[in-house]
């Protein structure tokens, strides 16, 4: 009797669903962290084994509309906490946690010697800016810098809109923009054809990234590797990886 309900439950557990081994973990994370994150996907997968995880790039407010519409996602990487709020009942904003943290900059092309070196010189320029869409967390940190310094109005009409912070970066890369405020991370995995005309101040535009996890939905078993994954991000070695691609410690950032 022993082994025929041994051989019952064995049965039972092929026909629920995928072996843990073939049950890959899903990362949707936002496009400022695509590399770090690949690499990191990567070392935890050599480490643990299983199906390779699943990657989502994206604007932080574009994933968290997806987990919001019942996407199969099991860790939210946002570049900001309220598309984590945003994100909705799948999402628990108070135990989502700072990982991260960046630096929003003003990006000029390399050589462009006319492109202004500062915001207010920017916006006596007359040029075409190159900023974020409003939800997306760039865009939204760049509006609330360039209103602080009483900037923002004088540069309707003059803005040129990406998707994400890497499509912003995009606008820039082709001569569509002179300057676009991105992420300074964006910047230097741009390479040497970009670099960076202005740093704002870490007060005044405070980046950070929040990971957590997410509900797998009503009757749905939770990914077994988020926990092990969310503690990797607190490891030194990935704060190695991160730090080697100009991210800061979330201690380091106010």
């Amino acid at each position: 009797m022993g082994k025929a309900l041994l051989g019952l439950a064995v049965l039972c557990l092929a026909a629920c669903g995928p072996a843990a081994e073939e049950w890959p973990l899903s990362l949707a994370a936002a496009a400022s962290l695509r590399e770090v994150v690949a690499e990191a996907a990567a070392a935890f997968h050599s480490q643990r084994g299983g199906a390779a995880p699943l990657l989502n790039f994206e604007a932080s407010s574009t994933l968290a509309r997806q987990i919001g519409e019942g996407a199969a996602i099991d860790v939210f990487l946002s570049a900001d906490r309220e598309n984590v709020v945003r994100a909705g009942a799948r999402v628990r904003p108070a135990e989502a946690r700072v990982f991260l943290a960046n630096e929003l900059v003003l990006a000029v092309r390399a050589g462009d010697r006319d492109a202004p070196r500062d915001p207010a010189a920017f916006a006596e320029s007359g040029f075409t800016l190159g900023l974020a869409g409003e939800e997306v967390p760039a865009g939204r940190y760049a509006r609330n810098y360039l209103e602080g310094l009483g900037l923002l109005e004088r540069f309707a009409g003059r803005v040129a809109l990406g998707n994400n912070v890497r499509a912003t970066l995009a606008l820039l890369e082709s001569g569509a923009v002179r300057g676009a405020f991105v992420y300074r991370t964006d910047a230097v995995a741009a390479g040497p054809g970009i670099e960076i005309a202005h740093v704002a101040p870490r007060a005044a535009a405070p980046v950070v990234y929040l990971a957590a996890a997410v509900d797998a939905g009503p009757g749905q078993s939770p990914h077994p590797d988020v926990a092990a994954f969310l503690e990797y991000l607190r490891s030194p070695e990935f704060s190695s990886m991160a730090e080697a691609r100009g991210f800061a410690a979330p201690e380091q950032h106010p």
